[in-house]
């Protein structure tokens, strides 16, 4: 995150400063439009905020918009929290996996393409016998 955009982020909540849009479909913003609910960015920030406690890798989907229409990206977000005696702050780290899930589809199709070409159900074998 370039210095300029670090220090606009500081003090906002974490979907408007990276531009989810479910964040700008609300005029208030991140954490008031009703997908905000189900965000696992949000509910992992908060959780680390309430319990105190971090969290590491936990899989989640943030929305863009794109020229072409909505663009999803994968992450993994990790949070720490860190205790300061006038107020508690938070490192946030979102790593972009959105290319490996990406591999991860296209792989399960594969997987699933080919044991229907190996080991065929007893019906289509079957029927390419009779064929």
């Amino acid at each position: 995150m370039s210095r300029g955009r670090e220090e606009k982020s500081k003090g906002i909540f974490v979907g408007n400063a990276i531009h989810c849009i479910n964040a700008l479909s609300d005029p208030e913003g991140c954490g008031f439009s009703t997908q905000c609910k189900s965000c696992m960015v949000r509910k992992t920030v908060l959780d680390t905020f309430q319990t105190g406690q971090n969290c590491q890798s936990v899989e989640a989907n943030i929305p863009f918009g794109a020229e072409n229409g909505i663009l999803t990206l994968h992450v993994l977000v990790s949070t720490t929290l860190l205790k300061f005696p006038q107020e508690n702050k938070m490192i946030l780290c979102l790593d972009d996996i959105t290319l490996r899930k990406k591999a991860e589809t296209k792989l399960k199709k594969t997987k699933k393409d080919l044991e229907h070409f190996v080991c065929p159900s007893p019906e289509s074998f079957c029927q390419r016998i009779l064929s």
